[in-house]
């Protein structure tokens, strides 16, 4: 039994060592291991970005960032480069140093419970037409002395630095100096973020980054709106004169970046400050009807329009309503771009540009002439397309937009207009009607002027009405013409008028044309002595025209042209025409 055990423990033993890495010849060798996969190439390294252009101002372009052009830009100074995402800059509380000085030999011109004042309209008015979204909190520093007006940023600056007052610490700057000379008017501001660089009394320097502005310490709260709005990234709100045609940079009064006001900024501004939100905002693409409602009102609705880029790019019309104290809404139309129907004038600011919706009538910066009224339509007379202001509200407006009114148009017409008038408990209440036709079966919008007056040239929007038939109340006997405007929503366009009272309408009376040539821009003139509205209508013979009264017109190639004057008072049309001969320098 032990002899039978020991050989099978033996055998045990010999089978282990054969599983345990003996020379079995069945035991299958080991793969080789997979040859290591190449290491892929490196990407090629991306190409270094374009450098913003050293402008230091905000960019407005459309594309790439924001809705409305916010986007990261470099703001600079000198070689240096400071990157904001503006959008940021203009939501939220705006921490303000405001910093007050006084030239030698004069004292502060207002005290502090006046300052408290001055800038307490300036917040309320920002807190209300950003609707809540931004908040200018201002710490006032005291009045500090200095030699001349001009150092006055620099040297409050160090100044406030000097009595400890932590400026870095702060987003924007705002100096309110009062001149040697007594003068308090004006201001200036950078546009948008900046950096800005004192060299302090201790002999050390520091770069602040934020905005600067400065301006008079004087009771005007709005002049200070206004360089705010600078600092905020905005520049003017620009129009024409309706005179001249030529662009008047304040001259819109439907912005306080035009005709310092209290007006809000126009809904193309809010949009792009963000105080508009993008939904908010309908990008018309057809035909047919939109609504927008007053830009002074929380929930602001606007529309824009894409037109085709011209030699500085993208350009876009922005349609908001603004309120008319008492009386229905009425529409501004503002550009991205501003540029002259009939000119070859284009320049790149302001960045806002108000329209002329009644280019037939002059007016000397945009008041409520130039909106569309209701009962009224807007042609650009490049592109074909029409906007009507089809029906009005106190808080918004409806408008009927045709984006290219393709192939021929005829005007409507005027069958007759007709009034009667009452006397009604004093006053006189006169009922109108026109009776109109159009044959291409257009729907018509009426626009009834009651009150027309010219002022130094300038035309003044009276009381207003629409609809083929309406009523207007007059505090005393009327006794001149009232006018009718018949659209056909597509570009075409008829005048009519009724006399009332013992009115009895004359001929236009306008001298002959004058002109001043300087290379290829003339400049126009006419006598007159006709206190009626007229409308004057130009044709400078290279296939351009307006209604300015007194137009400087650039032309594109030396020739002779012969140019036609058209003025009408809606009843009888005189016409002058002279000739000019453009030639180059020897």
């Amino acid at each position: 039994m032990q002899r039978g055990t020991l050989a099978i423990l033996l055998t045990l033993l010999l089978l282990l060592s054969g599983c345990l890495g003996g020379s079995d010849d069945s035991t299958p060798e080991a793969p080789e291991p997979p040859e290591p996969p190449e290491p892929p190439e490196p990407p090629e390294p991306p190409e270094p970005p374009e450098p913003p252009a050293p402008t230091g101002l905000w960019n407005w372009s459309e594309t790439p960032a924001g809705p409305y052009g916010q986007k990261e830009v470099g703001n600079w100074v000198g070689d240096r480069v400071v990157d904001h995402l503006s959008i940021n800059q203009t939501t939220g509380i705006q921490n303000t140093l405001v910093v007050l000085a006084f030239a030698t030999n004069t004292t502060p011109p207002m005290n502090g419970s006046q300052i408290d004042d001055l800038l307490g309209e300036v917040r309320d008015w920002y807190n209300a037409t950003s609707f809540g979204r931004v908040d200018f909190q201002f710490t006032v520093t005291p009045w500090f002395e200095g030699e001349t007006t001009w150092a006055v940023q620099n040297g409050a600056l160090k100044n406030a630095s000097a009595a400890g007052y932590d400026l870095p610490s702060f987003d924007r700057f705002l100096t309110l100096w009062s001149g040697d000379s007594g003068s308090n008017a004006g201001g200036g501001s950078n546009m948008g973020l900046d950096e800005y660089y004192i060299q302090l009394d201790n002999g050390t320097s520091e770069w602040l980054t934020g905005s600067f502005s400065w301006a008079g310490a004087c009771d005007c709260p709005y002049t200070l709106v206004h360089e705010l709005g600078h600092a905020l990234g905005l520049n003017h709100h620009g129009g024409f004169n309706g005179l001249t045609g030529w662009m008047d940079t304040y001259g819109s009064q439907a912005d306080v970046m035009g005709v310092v006001s209290d007006a809000h900024f126009g809904a193309m501004y809010k949009a792009r400050l963000g105080w508009i939100d993008a939904e908010d905002v309908t990008t018309i693409t057809a035909d047919g009807v939109y609504g927008v409602s007053v830009a002074e009102q929380a929930g602001a609705e606007a529309a824009r329009i894409y037109l085709p880029p011209n030699e500085k790019g993208e350009r876009w019309l922005w349609l908001s309503a603004r309120e008319e104290a008492g009386a229905d809404a009425t529409v501004v139309i503002d550009t991205t771009q501003q540029f002259v129907y009939g000119s070859n004038q284009s320049v790149t600011i302001p960045h806002a540009f108000t329209l002329d919706a009644t280019p037939e009538t002059q007016t000397i910066r945009h008041n409520r002439d130039s909106h569309l009224h209701p009962g009224r339509s807007w042609t650009d007379p490049t592109l074909g397309l029409t906007i009507t202001n089809i029906g009005a509200t106190p808080t918004g407006a409806q408008l009927e937009v045709h984006l290219s009114d393709g192939g021929p148009n005829t005007a409507p017409t005027i069958a007759s207009v007709n009034s009667i008038i009452e006397v009604v408990n004093g006053e006189w209440v006169a009922s109108f009607e026109v009776v109109s036709n159009d044959t291409e079966q257009s729907e018509l919008s009426i626009f009834w002027d009651f009150g027309l007056a010219v002022d130094h040239g300038q035309y003044l929007l009276g009381e207003h009405g629409s609809g083929a038939s309406t009523t207007h109340t007059f505090a005393s006997e009327p006794n001149h013409r009232v006018r009718v405007v018949v659209s056909d929503r597509h570009g075409g366009e008829t005048w009519g008028w009724v006399d009332l009272g013992t009115f009895t309408g004359s001929e236009p009376t306008i001298g002959q044309i004058n002109t001043n040539v300087d290379d290829l821009k003339v400049t126009f003139t006419v006598s007159n002595n006709d206190d009626e509205a007229l409308i004057w209508t130009w044709d400078f013979d290279d296939n351009s025209s307006n209604h300015f009264r007194t137009p400087i017109h650039d032309y594109a190639t030396y020739g002779t042209y012969e140019v036609t004057l058209r003025v009408s008072d809606g009843e009888t049309t005189i016409e002058r025409t002279t000739t000019i001969t453009l030639t180059a320098p020897a």
